[in-house]
């Protein structure tokens, strides 16, 4: 599954355009709804994926990866999701200090999606920002001359 960019920055302002307008069909991202879900299940994937690529061992994923236009998602299903990010979480420990916690159900509020959103950015900064800074053996001194 490829890597979309997460939404982390609903407002209240987008919740109340969103219920304005709850017949529209431009996304409203003050809404939750299946694009959003699956966005979000997506990008464990993704990120689960890259770890393992990486060496890094991730528990299966629980969530699922297809959620229905309409449908009203159990919350057994929803926690699953705060299942997958904790396990991200628990398989890659480096840490942006800006980085919220998982969020406790319920995923009904703007500012509970945009934390789920916003651990899934930083983990995929934070991995590619270590995969950059690698220095592999034999590199640093290439080129030099002798210590002596």
């Amino acid at each position: 599954m490829a890597w979309i960019t997460p939404i982390y920055d609903r407002t209240l302002h987008d919740v109340q355009y969103a219920q304005a307008n709850r017949h529209s069909a431009i996304a409203n991202k003050g809404a939750r709804n299946h694009t959003d879900l699956n966005r979000i299940t997506g990008n464990i994937e993704y990120l689960r994926n890259m770890l393992i690529a990486g060496g890094i061992n991730v528990p299966a994923q629980q969530s699922k990866l297809i959620w229905a236009n309409m449908a009203i998602e159990p919350e057994s299903d929803i926690d699953k999701i705060r299942i997958d990010l904790n396990a991200l979480k628990a398989a890659f420990p480096a840490v942006n200090v800006m980085t919220p916690p998982t969020p406790a159900l319920p995923y009904t509020r703007y500012d509970k999606m945009n934390d789920i959103e916003k651990i899934t950015f930083d983990i995929k900064y934070l991995y590619e920002l270590m995969q950059e800074e690698k220095i592999f053996t034999g590199e640093i001194y290439t080129g030099e001359s002798d210590w002596n």
